[in-house]
């Protein structure tokens, strides 16, 4: 169930993601997934790629904020976000371990947050 992790500052919505392999049964155990309304694609951890054999499709300049430039390979995965189930989408690779969800996965959605009260809905339209 999405909700905000209360452990950061300031408190940041998050939900449960799985990263499942487009064509093999293969996925991730859950992992944290920050809604990231100024990410424009979704961000898997890196060694996700050797566990679950996601092959590189190609790279994306990317650029964190207030970072340089840099070279990001994506893949695409299937998601299952909170329970939703997402079709193959691109997802960059970085070194992290968890998932930050862009403005690709989270513009499928209908999400309330409620910041005042800590608490997020997230609901497929």
């Amino acid at each position: 169930m999405a909700q905000y992790d209360r452990s950061r500052w300031p408190p940041v919505p998050v939900a449960s993601v799985t990263v499942v392999h487009p064509k093999k049964d293969l996925e991730s155990g859950p992992l944290t997934g920050k809604l990231d309304t100024g990410a424009d694609l979704t961000v898997i951890p890196g060694r996700l790629l050797a566990e679950l054999s996601l092959q590189p499709k190609g790279v994306f300049r990317t650029r964190v904020w207030g970072a340089s430039w840099r070279a990001a390979p994506f893949v695409f995965a299937r998601l299952r976000v909170d329970g939703f189930e997402i079709p193959s989408i691109i997802c960059l690779a970085a070194d992290r371990e968890d998932v930050l969800l862009g403005r690709n996965v989270l513009n499928q959605f209908l999400i309330t947050l409620d910041g005042k009260n800590l608490s997020v809905r997230m609901e497929d339209p």
